[in-house]
């Protein structure tokens, strides 16, 4: 199926050579995506030199015995090495087979959980609760900030199989904050007051990415079903302080709930919230609830909290 992993000569002529020149002009760094197995060694360093790619999302990865496991490590190990570490590998795990990323291989880079598209196939259709449920899945098991959370133009999205346009674009990508925003889409097809709703939240994360990438995500609520409060806690090491998202989704009526934290039983909160820079103090009960107000749903807060004893 893959006979060539260079340039197509038709669509680029000249190789990756006006593609760099115009990432470098709008400051975009690159990203390359190809098939695990049939790719080799040369080929991966050749595309590198040549275009500089820094993020490799590797794809139909199927392992029928321990060798081949061994075979791939040995590959992006010494492509890693061969870059000088600045190369990062995204697994994707899309499939039913045997695959590669959750627990072996997980330090080349991050992790693609799945498709979710704006229109078809119908069972992918991207629907921001249940993007939102298997990241709250997965972050009961492994720290959710090691895998791509999808974002989808919830304009663009079919109304007939997805209620993703009665959400904001804000809480679309809330959902995806505490583990990696993956912008899954054309993002030129954005309107004007979408792309001002995703910028002022995106300005507010990235001052706090950074730690948040240094913490450990745990789920917090309930498990999302389109009825719950449910959301995440981003515990940082060696410190009091941490981050909350918190979801009331489309479904639930109640415009507050007490939320189990971890490591906070009896002990007096700090609290922000990061979009309105509104501070107050919650108490903890003895076994680490607190409660929180969301007025409307669907909605969110983006908090970050002190423990102050």
């Amino acid at each position: 199926q893959y006979q060539s992993f260079v340039p197509d000569p038709e669509r680029y002529p000249e190789g990756w050579k006006n593609i760099v020149a115009h990432a470098a002009e709008q400051g975009v760094k690159l990203g390359l995506w190809g098939p695990g197995q049939p790719i080799s060694l040369d080929d991966l360093k050749r595309n590198y030199d040549q275009g500089g790619f820094l993020q490799y999302k590797l794809d139909f990865v199927h392992f029928r015995n321990h060798a081949q496991v061994q075979e791939l490590i040995r590959k992006i190990r010494a492509f890693v090495l061969y870059t000088g570490h600045r190369v990062r590998v995204n697994w994707d795990v899309t499939e039913n087979q045997a695959r590669f990323g959750y627990y072996l291989g997980r330090e080349y880079g991050t992790i693609y959980l799945e498709n979710r598209k704006d229109c078809c196939p119908e069972w992918v259709v991207y629907k921001p609760h249940t993007v939102l449920r298997d990241i709250w899945q997965v972050s009961r098991y492994l720290t959710a900030n090691r895998f791509q959370a999808s974002v989808q133009n919830i304009d663009r999205v079919d109304p007939a199989h997805s209620d993703g346009p009665a959400h904001s674009h804000a809480y679309c990508v809330a959902i995806t904050l505490m583990a990696t925003p993956l912008f899954f889409q054309e993002t030129r097809h954005y309107s004007a007051a979408a792309r001002t709703e995703v910028r002022d939240l995106l300005a507010v994360y990235k001052q706090h990415r950074e730690a948040i990438y240094g913490g450990t995500v745990h789920p917090i609520g309930s498990k999302p079903d389109n009825r719950s409060w449910t959301g995440f806690q981003c515990i940082l090491p060696g410190s009091d302080a941490g981050y909350l998202t918190i979801f009331r989704e489309i479904g639930n009526p109640e415009p507050s709930c007490a939320l189990s934290l971890h490591h906070v039983a009896g002990a007096t909160l700090a609290c922000t919230d990061l979009r309105t820079k509104q501070t107050w103090h919650a108490q903890a009960d003895a076994v680490g609830k607190v409660q929180f107000e969301i007025p409307t749903a669907p909605d969110f807060r983006f908090l970050r909290y002190e423990r102050l004893g």
